[in-house]
């Protein structure tokens, strides 16, 4: 989703994850959304497709049990 349709900072509980965590983030407008959890090197590790959300506040849930430990980028 653009930045421009993000209207305020984006969560994820708890961090770090263990077996699941929560992306939280709130949309000014509806739109497609599209998530994805990248590794250091930039490899996808989880791709959830896009999806079409409504305005105001999304909880998407991440399954993150396979993941090693490490940093992140959603």
């Amino acid at each position: 989703v653009a930045d421009a349709f993000l209207t305020n900072s984006v969560t994820l509980v708890p961090n770090p994850a263990a077996a699941t965590t929560t992306l939280g983030f709130s949309l000014a407008k509806p739109g497609v959304v599209r998530v994805e959890v990248l590794d250091a090197a930039g490899r996808v590790v989880i791709n959830l497709g896009e999806q079409k959300m409504q305005a105001g506040t999304q909880l998407v849930t991440l399954n993150t049990a396979g993941l090693s430990a490490g940093v992140y980028m959603v």
